[in-house]
């Protein structure tokens, strides 16, 4: 299991959570660990991402993302039907899903700041009371190889939510509690 699936699968457990939104899914992985782990506590995991290109991410192509996007429904198949896919951008998925529905959101999207911070901003209010918004990559600092434009989680975490409210786990996780 990946590290940052265990941090999230110990959270899912301790409070009981049934449903979950994955913001940024790429190869599925994190969403296969946790549906692996999943004893029918978890009855909705939906998936989001639009796999396509875009401009702060070079090098990738509309045939790379296809194949990402078919790795992805590979590794959850067997879950249905507990597993649902939506792609589409996050912005356009949120649309879908009313204030306080989600017990558990995890962003692992677009890192840059903005996109970050409109994750925050448009997604809180699907989380229940109770419930947690989570995300993965909380680093002080910018990576080797990437670029500030492309780099701003923990910038735009510590932005948007009081630090005192912010928790962290095993591998890069970030949460806080509403």
């Amino acid at each position: 299991m990946l590290i940052h699936a265990e941090s999230i699968w110990k959270l899912i457990v301790k409070h009981k959570y049934h449903s979950v939104v994955e913001i940024g899914v790429l190869k599925g992985e994190f969403a296969r660990d946790l549906l692996t782990a999943n004893d029918g506590q978890i009855q909705t995991y939906w998936m989001v991402d639009p796999w396509q290109p875009y401009e702060s991410l070079p090098g990738t192509t509309p045939e790379r993302w296809e194949e990402l996007y078919q790795e992805a429904l590979g590794l959850v198949t067997e879950f249905d039907p507990v597993a649902y896919v939506l792609r589409m951008p996050s912005l356009e998925a949120v649309q879908r899903f009313d204030d306080g529905s989600v017990d558990l959101v995890f962003l692992d999207g677009h890192h840059g700041f903005g996109h970050v911070v409109n994750d925050i901003v448009a997604w809180e209010p699907k989380v229940r009371v109770g419930g947690i918004l989570a995300g993965h990559d909380y680093l002080e600092g910018i990576p080797p190889g990437r670029v500030e434009e492309t780099w701003g989680v923990y910038k735009a975490v510590n932005s948007y939510f009081p630090t005192e409210e912010i928790r962290k786990e095993p591998g890069t996780i970030w949460w806080v509690q509403k």
